[in-house]
């Protein structure tokens, strides 16, 4: 009877859930990522000894404070390294049809999540 149970809660539990895939173009390519549009916009600063596993990118500027690593690609407008900060990957200085058309991706992406309806369930941690 117990496993029957259970086999019944997972049942109803599966059928009640719905995730839905959303393609996140070219952005879907960064672990960090600042930019904007319409002029300069997108400052990424990562502090003394951060540590990022994946790529980054910033609009305007990318600094990377002192012993700072990133193991992965940088894309950005302007680049400044402390110290032994390191970039273990390609490091690529973009221009702004880069930047506008990874913009266009993040809006194209949040116009279409905002677009899902669900049900309110409020704040975590209400009852």
């Amino acid at each position: 009877m117990k496993y029957l149970l259970t086999a019944i809660t997972l049942l109803v539990i599966s059928n009640t859930s719905l995730a839905i895939s959303i393609d996140l173009g070219t952005a879907g390519n960064y672990t960090l990522l600042a930019t904007g549009s319409g002029g300069w916009y997108g400052d990424l600063n990562l502090g003394s000894g951060a540590n990022i596993e994946g790529n980054v990118g910033a609009h305007n500027s990318l600094e990377l404070g002192a012993s700072a690593t990133v193991s992965g690609d940088a894309s950005y407008g302007n680049l400044s390294l402390g110290a032994n900060a390191s970039i273990n990957g390609s490091s690529t200085q973009e221009g702004a049809s880069f930047w506008d058309n990874l913009h266009s991706d993040l809006r194209s992406i949040s116009d279409q999540a905002y677009s899902y309806t669900g049900i309110d369930k409020g704040y975590i941690g209400t009852s």
